[in-house]
């Protein structure tokens, strides 16, 4: 992973809550096999993770880099979530923080040495069998600029890197760890290692989508997960998914999800707009991403998704990508979902859609006959039409008066273009 206007408290801000939960609740039911082995080394399991609210919009911050201390007190009732925080001690008593590594590689925020010691000549030094190269044997196989890759399924790599990188976050008191890039596919084409003597081992076949390496990945954040858990510290991992995502990325992923209590959904229902070139998704890849997030939040997991917005600062933003984004989100809302909405990571952007609250969900998403999705709630409903094709769609609405997120007021039918979405309340 590499965006302010100061409004009212939502209603649903006294609701906020943080609490203990056991493995017994995060837990629920294996996601694509995933075994949830090794979290019996929790014998008191007392890890935190995000409790959102019934209603309105719950909100995970990524990153906090751009924000003042001021911007970060008006989290507050707002906020449930913060991935990689910076200023621990200046977040407000109902956000959950986490502090940011990266697993594969040596890096974190705010470290307790220098990474610059630890070049690819001192590993070369040091520990040559611990560099993970590309097919030709000679290039590492780096993914974030140029910091050295690390095979993280040798155990004496995975303790080294817990004790020089993630243990410093633990004793300075984050309820959460944050691992960047925990997607279970070889986006950076590792292949094998040197051994200690220089004779080469193929770990891996270097192409993306190779099982091996979804099984060590796996592994890692089982491992991970459950030494944290045995100190009452939370796993988060984000996980990028790409637009037009195939079964096997979202098998894999699921997998990995089932190891993690806190899955940021990186490649969110957005991504950067919604003109459909690279951006928004539309047909089959959102009902597809929809189903995805839903398994994860069935399974007990806290899921932030974050959704790109097509301009930089967040408040100018075009309503029709906040509906979209919003209509979608109400659409997922269950225990532990929350949103990130904004064009990059940093700033605190807030809009006055952010507010919304149509009440408690009555039922599940579901299709109605145009190909539109609906999901009612106490208060009001939403509303998505996922479809690219150039039509509109017409969804009747219950008996009565609904104002939209722009203050239109509609009644007895909503139309809706392609790739579209509206959340209403109920007048």
């Amino acid at each position: 992973m590499n965006s302010e206007v100061h409004q009212p408290l939502p209603p649903h801000s006294l609701r906020r809550r943080q609490v203990l939960l056991g493995a017994s609740a995060l837990a629920l039911g294996a996601m694509a096999g995933a075994s949830g082995r090794g979290r019996e080394a929790a014998a008191a399991p007392n890890w935190r993770v995000p409790v959102t609210p019934p209603n309105g919009v719950a909100r995970a911050q990524i990153f906090d880099g751009g924000c003042t201390q001021a911007d970060i007190a008006r989290y507050r009732g707002r906020v449930d979530f913060t991935w990689g925080a910076r200023y621990l001690d200046w977040q407000p008593s109902d956000v959950l923080a986490s502090r940011y590594v990266q697993p594969e590689i040596l890096y974190s925020h705010t470290p307790p040495t220098s990474w610059k010691d630890y070049d690819l000549a001192w590993f070369r030094a040091n520990h040559p069998d611990w560099v993970m190269y590309k097919n030709d044997r000679v290039t590492p196989a780096y993914g974030s600029g140029t910091w050295v890759p690390l095979d993280l399924s040798n155990p004496d790599v995975r303790e080294w890197h817990f004790d020089l990188v993630v243990q410093p976050h633990i004793d300075n008191g984050a309820p959460v760890i944050a691992m960047d890039g925990m997607m279970p596919w070889n986006y950076t084409s590792r292949a094998g290692h040197h051994g200690a003597d220089g004779t080469w081992v193929q770990q891996y076949t270097g192409a993306k989508f190779d099982a091996d390496y979804v099984a060590d990945k796996a592994d890692y954040a089982r491992w991970i997960t459950g030494k944290l858990h045995a100190v009452g510290v939370a796993a988060a991992g984000n996980i990028f998914m790409q637009r037009d995502a195939d079964t096997y990325e979202y098998q894999t992923s699921l997998q990995m999800a089932g190891e993690l209590d806190i899955v940021v959904d990186e490649g969110g229902f957005l991504h950067r707009g919604l003109s459909h070139g690279m951006n928004g998704l539309a047909d089959q890849s959102w009902r597809n991403h929809l189903g995805y997030v839903q398994t994860m939040l069935a399974a007990g997991k806290a899921v932030a998704v974050v959704d790109e917005t097509s301009v930089i600062r967040g408040l100018d933003a075009p309503a029709s990508e906040v509906a979209y984004s919003l209509a979608s989100y109400f659409l997922y809302k269950s225990p532990g979902a929350m949103l990130y909405l904004g064009y990059y990571y940093g700033p605190f952007d807030e809009r006055p859609e952010m507010d919304a609250d149509i009440g408690v969900a009555v039922d599940q998403a579901h299709e109605v006959a145009g190909g539109a999705w609906v999901r009612h709630y106490t208060d009001g409903l939403s509303v998505v039409n996922p479809q690219s094709a150039p039509r509109r769609v017409n969804v009747p609405l219950p008996p009565g008066q609904y104002r939209d997120l722009s203050g239109t007021v509609v009644s007895r039918c909503v139309k809706l273009g392609p790739v579209s979405g509206t959340v209403l309340t109920r007048l």
